[in-house]
């Protein structure tokens, strides 16, 4: 089903607005890291068509295992997660915008107040993941990034 339709904002918004949101992406967990079990298409706030293929590895959203109760790794911004992992895997653009779009899918699916914390969390903290994956990519990284396609 999503791997045929291409998922933007206002679908998000729409899901959330009936209560019937992805909880979570299409994927399993292996040792703490989720593939993707079917392609997924993102239409982005900016209009670029992010295609992320089955067998994307990620690990939802970093969040210290202290803080999990409250703020779970997974959940309604699944996909917001998933979206920003890729951006920050492709490091096409800047940071900044990876991270804000991150945050306006965010705002489509939970609370602001949630939303606007784990923004402020990518910012300050996102940049090691940014600075490794731009001059130092990881074996996943590079393995990732032929699963994606930005148009």
């Amino acid at each position: 089903m999503l791997s045929s339709m291409i998922i933007t904002l206002e679908t998000i918004k729409e899901l959330a607005q009936r209560r019937e949101v992805y909880t979570d992406t299409p994927c399993f967990e292996h040792r703490g890291i989720r593939i993707l079990t079917q392609d997924v298409r993102f239409l982005t706030s900016t209009g670029q068509e992010v295609h992320i293929r089955k067998g994307f590895e990620w690990d939802e959203a970093s969040v210290p295992y202290g803080l999990r109760a409250i703020f779970p790794k997974s959940g309604k911004y699944a996909f917001s997660a998933l979206l920003h992992d890729a951006l920050y895997y492709m490091t096409q653009g800047t940071q900044e915008q990876a991270d804000y779009e991150f945050y306006l899918w965010m705002l489509a699916t939970i609370n602001p107040q949630q939303a606007w914390f784990r923004y402020k969390a990518v910012q300050l903290f996102g940049w090691t993941y940014w600075n490794k994956n731009l001059k130092k990519p990881s074996t996943r990284c590079r393995l990732n990034r032929r699963l994606i396609t930005i148009l």
